[in-house]
């Protein structure tokens, strides 16, 4: 359930090394693009790869966030 007006869209780049990506939750909506979830649990994720689609759905990242 969204709860915000302010979403949070974070890449996997390494432009987001050293960010404390904890400090965004309460915040905001997360949403997390494609292999992130490896290191962080957004409260969303989105892919257009085939390969992370699969990974992602074999793992423990809730299906109705995906």
């Amino acid at each position: 359930m969204i709860t915000s007006n302010t979403a949070f869209i974070i890449g996997n780049g390494s432009s987001r090394k050293g960010f404390n990506l904890e400090s965004l939750r309460g915040a905001g909506t997360i949403i997390g693009c494609n292999a992130v979830y490896r290191e962080f649990m957004p409260d969303y994720i989105v892919s257009i790869d085939a390969g992370i689609i699969n990974e992602i759905r074999g793992s423990d990242f809730p299906k109705d966030k995906f």
